[in-house]
């Protein structure tokens, strides 16, 4: 399955960066305003893009930390760097990598900074960015990167911040016609980060997040997340919590996905798609022709109905006694 270019490009605009302890802090951009918890800092060319966050940026991550209940724990004050342009963008990395060519936002865990283009991207808004983003360095405060299944990461994010999900379901509909749906294990193990493959992983990333969250309830996830920053894996927290199993939950919910394309692969048939055309034109025709019968009926009932009252006219004329049939 090849996905369009400008989704699967912008589905990686939101990639995870985890900076390592030995990567230089480069010279940050001058001071642009702040809350209770967020520094931004901004050039000359960002400071609309902070005037448009700064409103909302506090009620924003209380949002999101209270969804996993985690205000408590998350690392304050959390510096967000707004760039307008690509070089300055880039240079928010402090080391040469293609990612500052295409990426929209990046969360740089170890600094608890996030780095943002102002005008966002194609599918994703600036704020949308900005929460997902959050979102990362908050899920993150529960344990380290290598504790955090990818996936859950990436689910948690996208479902905090509402990044397009339709579209997501939109592209796993697509891989579920033709049989390209990830493994779980794929997804935990072998995340992709380059390709086609790319959009997949965040669509079903977000849908399977959203999937377990309506199964078990926003109280399990946190709950184990917490016993995860106790030092519990993830899934076992979760399935003793929720007492569900993540594998077998994982494959009824790609048997509910394939099951709901079903209808669409019909289409897919084109012999099947030309019958079932026969068909319908069929049944069309059989209405058109049972309605015009019914209309002629009608006529032949209504030329009755004269001719019997010219002939009673026509005896009252005469002074005669009406016929009566």
């Amino acid at each position: 399955m090849r996905l369009p270019r400008r989704l699967a490009s912008s589905l990686l605009a939101t990639l995870l960066v985890c900076s390592t302890a030995l990567a230089a802090v480069p010279e940050p951009p001058p001071a642009a305003g702040a809350t209770k918890h967020i520094k931004f800092f901004a050039d000359a060319a960002g400071r609309a893009a902070v005037e448009r966050l700064l409103p909302e940026a506090e009620e924003r991550l209380m949002r999101i930390c209270s969804q996993l209940g985690a205000c408590e724990r998350m690392r304050t004050p959390i510096h967000i760097w707004i760039s307008d342009d690509a070089q300055a963008f880039a240079e928010a990395f402090g080391h040469e990598t293609p990612m500052a060519e295409w990426a929209a936002g990046v969360a740089f865990l170890e600094q608890n900074r996030i780095a943002l283009r102002a005008h966002g991207t194609a599918l994703f808004s600036l704020k949308e960015t900005f929460d997902h983003e959050l979102s990362h360095l908050i899920v993150h405060s529960f344990g380290e990167l290598s504790r955090v299944p990818r996936w859950l990461s990436e689910g948690l994010a996208i479902w905090q911040s509402g990044e397009d999900v339709i579209g997501r379901l939109d592209a796993a509909h697509r891989a579920a016609l033709t049989g390209n749906l990830l493994s779980l294990d794929e997804l935990t193990d072998r995340f992709p980060n380059k390709g086609s493959r790319v959009a997949l992983s965040y669509a079903m990333s977000a849908l399977f997040v959203r999937h377990l969250i309506d199964s078990v309830g926003l109280d399990v996830m946190r709950a184990s997340l917490n016993d995860m920053s106790e030092g519990q894996p993830w899934q076992s927290a979760f399935e003793t919590r929720g007492d569900l199993s993540v594998t077998e939950s994982f494959e009824d919910w790609v048997g509910s996905l394939e099951d709901s394309t079903s209808v669409l692969m019909l289409f897919r048939d084109g012999t099947l798609f030309w019958i079932l055309m026969t068909v319908l034109f069929t049944i069309v025709a059989m209405i058109v022709v049972r309605e015009r019968k019914s209309q002629l009926e009608d006529l032949g009932d209504r030329d009755d109905a004269e001719e019997a009252f010219d002939e009673l006219q026509a005896q009252r004329d005469a002074g005669l006694p009406p016929t009566l049939h």
